[in-house]
């Protein structure tokens, strides 16, 4: 039968708004106003603490260059109640006072644009221009949500000057968009580009991406790649990856399973003009795929037995192969970075890329260890991983967990740690795979 509440999928309209506000009005006068309690005053004080660890991002920069101030981090707190994004050096980040510097305030920019309460700009995050080795990383898109709805707008931003681009890259309209630079004079965008939903999925996500060069109006962007109404999205996007240049396009079908294609693009070309053709990435819908140079990575969600390999992995395998043998569908040189064991005791929680390591967290029995693989280029056969041994002394305490976050795998093997445990407050510090991270800064 028919839903008697499908009204209240039109979220934004008047009537389903007026319905909240009269359940919240009736909450409230039957239990009281949470934000009068003494829980939501101690929640607050947490989220407004000074003691939060800032956790920081790097853009651009070299490995040694102590002062540059390259360590971005966002910050809300009781002064910046929708937040600044700041920056500051490393040498400064290890000390006890970081020296920030504002890049964007968005309280300042909510004023200034005379935003209305409701619909002030929430953070949404930045895509940065990546333009492999040399490349200056002086820009990114700035994604702004109005209200912190879905919605969210792309603007240009330029990190010297610390102001939107005047004439760059700038949407208007809020929607449920994706955009990401493919080189400095272009962005793949998938957005709501007419306003009436044609070029959105059913789910409201795009359905279609097209090249936008700069200069240009969007109305003038080239269609690229577009999937069904009834997928979940679609999305394409380049990037860089120690000397090599990776070009994917996604048809995200479901949440769980996602078809992609892949070329190694001509980047002196446009998306549309590029006449190197996109390859079926032949790898079960459920994986998750990646690169590690001209090498794949394969996260596998299902058991599968990849052809030329042999033998069948588990659900919960890690791979590697070489891309053009993956696309050839031969996978004789795949080698298992993580393998869960028959009794179902171990797993991978996660797993990031340094310049020459991949480092894995795992569990066994819900204890928490790292491993460590690295590249060994000169091995024959065009290079291989090689498994290093951690000292007995530096396993995880009991515990206790472990995350891992590669600071810049452009040019260092340096990541981030973040410890924590029942017993013990989360810490950061700064430590090398090339070590093990046998030797940690805390910061």
């Amino acid at each position: 039968g028919t839903d008697p509440h499908l009204w209240l999928e039109e979220i934004e309209g008047a009537k389903p708004l007026a319905w909240c506000r009269e359940q919240n009005a009736r909450v409230v006068a039957e239990v009281g106003d949470p934000e009068q309690s003494d829980a939501y005053a101690k929640i607050l004080a947490i989220a407004d603490s000074k003691d939060k660890i800032p956790h920081v991002c790097r853009i651009g920069g070299k490995t040694g260059e102590e002062a540059a101030r390259v360590y971005y981090n966002f910050w809300q707190d009781a002064e910046n109640k929708r937040g600044v994004w700041r920056r500051t050096s490393l040498s400064s980040f290890r000390s006890e006072a970081p020296e920030w510097e504002e890049v964007l305030s968005l309280d300042a920019l909510n004023a200034h644009e005379g935003r209305r309460e409701g619909e002030e700009w929430v953070w949404h995050g930045y895509d940065a221009l990546d333009e492999g080795a040399g490349g200056t990383w002086d820009r990114v898109l700035l994604f702004l949500s109005p209200g912190g709805t879905d919605a969210q707008v792309v603007r240009e931003f330029d990190l010297v000057s610390r102001q939107c681009v005047d004439g760059g890259f700038e949407t208007s309209a809020p929607a449920k968009c994706d955009a990401a630079f493919r080189t400095r004079d272009e962005v793949l965008i998938g957005t709501d580009f007419n306003g009436d939903g044609a070029s959105l999925t059913d789910s409201g996500y795009p359905r279609v991406v097209k090249s936008w060069r700069r200069g240009t109006p969007l109305s003038e962007a080239t269609t690229v790649f577009e999937v069904e109404q009834g997928d979940i999205s679609a999305s394409q996007y380049a990037y860089h990856d120690r000397g090599y240049v990776h070009e994917f396009q996604l048809r995200a079908i479901s949440f769980y399973a996602t078809q992609q294609w892949y070329r190694s693009p001509d980047l002196s070309k446009t998306a549309g003009d590029d006449p190197t053709p996109f390859r079926k990435v032949p790898v079960p819908d459920d994986t998750t795929l990646g690169t590690f140079g001209d090498q794949a990575t394969l996260l596998l969600r299902s058991a599968w037995a990849p052809p030329k390999a042999g033998r069948e992995f588990a659900a919960g395998t890690l791979l590697s192969a070489p891309l053009a043998s993956v696309l050839d569908e031969d996978w004789s040189q795949a080698t298992p970075l993580f393998e869960p064991d028959l009794a179902g005791t171990t797993s991978l929680q996660s797993y990031c890329l340094t310049a020459n390591y991949v480092v894995l967290e795992t569990t066994e029995h819900v204890r928490s260890s790292l491993a460590f693989y690295k590249w060994d280029k000169a091995a024959s056969g065009g290079g291989a991983w090689r498994k290093e041994e951690l000292p007995a002394d530096q396993k995880i305490p009991v515990g206790e967990t472990v995350g891992v976050r590669a600071v810049w795998p452009d040019d260092s093997d340096q990541v981030w740690l973040t410890r924590s445990g029942f017993l013990s407050p989360s810490t950061l510090e700064l430590a090398s795979a090339a070590d093990g991270c046998t030797s940690r800064q805390p910061l």
